[in-house]
C-alpha cells in the first residue's frame, strides 16, 4: 500500500470512528424512551422506570353512576381498615343509623356457623355504644349452656328504657352441615365430639316456631329478615363440591316453603379457612379422598363452595353478602386458620366489617 493510501484509510477510519462517539454520546445523553414498552431512565440523580398511561388504565376501576351493593374492596397499606371498591355502595352506619334501620326491620335472624356466631357478638358488642338513657339490651338464652357446646341459640333484644316496649330483636341459632347424609358424624367425631342437627334441620325449626310461637302461627307475619349461611362444617368434613352443591341444592327445595317465612332472605358466602393451623395429620388422613395431595382439606376449598352454591342463591332471589375477599386477604386475623379476632384499638375487623356489608345490603 503506497504513503497515499494509507494516509486515505486513517482518514477514512478516523471519521467513522468519531461519527460513532458522537452518536453514542448522544445516546447516552438523551436516551429515547418508547411509549410502547418499560424502559429505564438513568439520570445524574435518580432512577426512574416510566410505563405508558394506557398500562394503568387497564386495571383502573370503571367509574360508574350507579353504585351497587357488593362487597369488592382491599385493606390499606395500614392493614388496619378496609376500603370499600369505588364501585360498590358501602358506608360505615354509626350506632343510631343501625338502631333505626334495625327499628324498621323489628326481627332478624341469623342462622349460620362459628363466624356468623363471630358477628353476632360483634353486633351485640357494637350496640352496647347505644345511648344507655334511652335503650335497655338484653340476651335471652333459648339452651341450657351447663358443659361446653359450640351450640348456641339466643336473642339480642332492644328495648325503649321508658316505656319497656321493644324496639327490635335479632336471634342467632348455630347449624353445621348443610344436610345430614351417612357417615356424617363418624366423620366428624375424626376431629370434634359434637355431632349437631344440619343446617336444613335448624333453618325448619327455627323458621317455623319463629312463626308459630312468636306470631301465632300467622304466615301473614313473616320474619323481617333471614341471614343464613353453611359451608364450614362440610368443607372441614371433607365433603367434595359436588356433594356440598347436591345437598344445598336439596336443602334449598326441600324448604322452599321455609325460606317463604321470611320478607327478605340474605346468604352470606364461606369464609376463607387455613387447615394448615387447625388440621393435624390425623385429621387429614381420615378425610374422604378428593385428589393426591398429602392434606385432603385445601386453602381453595371455601372458594370452590362459594362459585358452586352462590349462583343458586342468585336464582332463588336471595340477597348476597359476599366475605371471600374480605376474609381472604388476611390469613393473620384468624389465630386457628376458622375464626377470626375481635376488633381492638380502633381496627377495622373481620367480623365488623362483615356486619356492616350485611347492614348495608338492608338498610341501603
Amino acid at each position: 500500500m503506497s504513503s497515499v493510501q494509507s494516509v486515505f484509510v486513517g482518514l477514512i477510519c478516523g471519521f467513522i470512528i468519531g461519527v460513532l462517539t458522537v452518536n453514542l454520546y448522544s445516546l447516552l445523553a438523551h436516551p429515547h424512551v418508547s411509549q410502547k414498552s418499560a424502559v429505564h431512565e438513568v439520570g445524574p440523580t435518580k432512577k426512574q422506570f416510566r410505563l405508558p398511561r394506557a398500562h394503568f388504565d387497564q386495571y383502573s376501576e370503571p367509574q360508574t353512576s350507579t353504585l351497587q351493593t357488593c362487597q369488592k374492596g382491599y385493606w390499606d397499606d395500614t392493614f388496619q381498615h378496609w376500603v370499600a371498591s369505588t364501585t360498590c355502595k358501602y358506608k360505615k352506619y354509626d350506632v343510631e343509623e343501625v338502631s333505626l334501620c334495625f327499628q324498621k326491620h323489628k326481627r332478624i335472624v341469623y342462622i349460620g356457623d362459628s363466624v356468623h356466631r363471630g358477628m353476632f357478638w360483634d353486633l351485640v358488642d357494637f350496640l352496647k355504644a347505644l345511648n344507655p338513657a334511652r335503650y335497655v339490651q338484653k340476651i335471652k338464652k333459648r339452651f341450657k349452656e351447663v358443659h361446653f357446646t359450640n351450640f348456641q341459640d339466643q336473642d339480642l333484644v332492644i328495648y325503649d328504657r321508658d316505656t319497656m316496649e321493644e324496639l327490635f330483636s335479632i336471634r342467632f341459632t348455630y347449624i353445621s352441615n348443610a344436610m345430614d347424609f351417612e357417615g356424617r358424624c363418624d366423620l366428624i367425631h375424626n376431629w370434634f365430639f359434637q355431632c349437631l342437627e344440619s343446617t336444613g334441620d335448624i333453618l325448619h325449626k327455627v323458621m317455623n316456631e319463629e312463626v308459630n310461637v312468636s306470631r301465632g302461627g300467622d304466615k301473614d307475619k313473616p320474619v323481617d329478615v333471614l341471614y343464613w349461611n353453611t359451608g364450614i362444617w362440610d368443607f372441614r368434613t371433607g365433603l367434595p363440591v359436588k356433594y356440598f352443591k347436591g345437598n344445598v341444592s336439596a336443602l334449598l327445595e326441600r324448604e322452599r316453603e321455609t325460606f317463604k317465612l321470611a320478607k327478605k332472605v340474605v346468604w352470606r358466602t364461606i369464609s376463607a379457612s387455613w387447615p394448615t393451623k387447625f388440621a393435624s395429620a390425623d385429621e387429614c388422613a381420615n378425610k374422604p379422598r378428593i385428589d393426591s395431595r398429602p392434606c385432603l382439606i385445601h386453602t381453595d376449598g371455601p372458594f370452590h363452595y362459594n362459585k358452586a352454591v352462590t349462583p343458586l342463591m342468585v336464582k332463588r332471589g336471595f340477597d348476597i353478602v359476599d366475605v371471600w375477599g374480605l376474609t381472604s386477604q388476611r390469613p393473620d386475623l384468624s389465630h386457628d386458620g376458622l375464626h377470626f379476632r375481635d376488633c381492638e384499638h380502633g381496627e377495622d375487623c373481620i367480623y365488623r366489617v362483615a356486619n356492616m356489608m350485611f347492614i348495608n345490603s338492608i338498610c341501603n
